[in-house]
């Protein structure tokens, strides 16, 4: 029988994390960069924000591409670093009229959805008012995604700048039509006013 009086342990390396992979990459508009070292300074205390891959800060485009993972924070944190590096993220908003919710569940339930949203920095929705407020920074978030997305929850949305300009239209178009029917009604008193002289004027007895 073969006894074996010793065993040489074998030490395996230990198994190195993985590269972490980009889920999205998050595109920003970034004010108050004068050098070289700003952007590099940028870089630096994005890529120390969890849940940032990489961060890559263009001083020329004054934009921002940070790659996040899956477990990425939510976007509100990447803005806080940026403020707190002495830097702005210019934001817009973007209103929406909301069709379809019928109870208080139903605006929290939209507003958790439309947080998830990559670049959403605030979000409002006011059941009494049927309107969705979205804050983002500028040119990151399109509407049509914004939109596709309340509908995937259930509901209809409606750009409200898109509801003006409706609105106005049909202000317009009435407008119009009210001076047409004043120019109709101008023209019938004038052809009565003109009958009128014509008689009065016609000698007595003809």
């Amino acid at each position: 029988m073969l006894e074996i009086s010793s065993l040489d342990t074998i030490q395996k390396p230990l198994p190195q994390d993985a590269p972490k992979r980009a889920a999205q990459t998050l595109t920003l508009p970034i004010k108050g960069m004068t050098c070289a070292s700003c952007s590099t300074r940028l870089e630096r205390v994005l890529n120390k924000v969890p849940g940032v891959v990489k961060s890559q800060v263009n001083l020329a485009s004054e934009q921002a591409h940070i790659d996040l993972d899956s477990q990425a924070a939510p976007s509100e944190k990447i803005y806080r670093a940026i403020v707190q590096a002495g830097f702005t993220v210019p934001m817009e908003e973007l209103e929406f009229r909301i069709g379809g919710m019928t109870c208080a569940a139903c605006s929290i339930r939209l507003e958790k959805i439309l947080g998830r949203l990559s670049g959403v920095s605030k979000i409002a929705v006011n059941l009494s008012t049927e309107r969705a407020v979205v804050k983002a920074p500028s040119g990151v978030l399109n509407p049509s995604r914004i939109i596709a997305a309340i509908h995937r929850a259930g509901f209809t949305a409606e750009p409200l700048s898109d509801l003006a300009d409706r609105q106005s239209q049909e202000k317009a178009r009435a407008a119009a039509r009210q001076r047409g029917e004043q120019r109709r009604t101008s023209g019938k008193c004038w052809e009565r006013s003109v009958s009128v002289l014509t008689v009065c004027d016609a000698p007595v007895g003809a």
